[in-house]
């Protein structure tokens, strides 16, 4: 069975990282951002979606998103989230990205308690970058995937994320 999972954050949180690291997972495949597909109506999402996961060479389908996070659960229930957060540290006293930052979080937080705990799984930027064996292993666990060492190789972006074409360009 093919499962689809989205990986949510904020522009400039780190997603890219964690997309190429994923994208190295043989049982994973990467069909990048899916923000402009959510601001279709349902029905267009949920077809594009659909026709991704049906070309997924993978056990497991992956998309990026940065905003809407609650269409998302409306639109995909059964899915499985991963929130990638970032402290703003002194940013977040200023407009710019600390101030994306904090929407995203408040985003997130308010979203993560419709989505059941099995389904969820929140990182911290920090964290990934400071123990990346340990937080790439729990999003393994969660997705019900081997932790595989190639994963914390520099990452080959062309072929990994090549896997699946989206058809948003």
């Amino acid at each position: 069975m093919r499962d689809s999972f989205f990986l949510l954050g904020a522009e400039r949180a780190g997603l890219l990282l964690v997309e190429l690291m994923l994208a190295a997972h043989p049982d994973v495949a990467w069909a990048g951002d899916f923000d402009r597909a959510i601001a279709f109506d349902a029905e267009r999402a949920r077809s594009l979606h659909a026709r991704l996961r049906a070309r997924s060479p993978a056990r497991h389908l992956g998309l990026s998103v940065h905003g809407a996070y609650g269409d998302l659960v409306q639109l995909f229930p059964a899915a499985r989230f991963i929130y990638l957060g970032r402290s703003s540290g002194r940013a977040a006293a200023r407009p710019g990205p600390g101030a994306a930052l904090r929407e995203s979080d408040r985003a997130w937080r308010a979203i993560a308690a419709q989505i059941a705990p099995e389904q969820r799984l929140e990182l911290r930027y920090e964290q990934l970058v400071a123990a990346p064996a340990r937080e790439l292993a729990r999003v393994c666990a969660r997705l019900g995937v081997r932790f595989e060492e190639r994963l914390l190789r520099q990452p080959a972006p062309p072929r990994a994320l090549a896997r699946v074409r989206n058809p948003l360009g």
